[in-house]
């Protein structure tokens, strides 16, 4: 979702179940302003955010 101002952006990571664990999804919610998108490392972001949730869920 955008406006003039600001988009809205949902990140979802899906892990399926497995023979002897359940599925769980995880989301992170925020808001990047339009002018300031192109100066955000996203290759960067999604990998610590990657990371973190697969460090606390035993995924990695």
């Amino acid at each position: 979702m955008a406006d003039e101002h600001a988009m809205d952006v949902v990140l979802e990571m899906d892990k399926k179940p497995g023979l002897f664990s359940e599925g769980s999804d995880t989301y992170r919610s925020f808001q990047v302003g339009l002018n300031d998108w192109q100066g955000t490392d996203w290759a960067a972001y999604l990998n610590q955010w990657l990371s973190e949730v697969g460090s606390k869920r035993n995924w990695f």
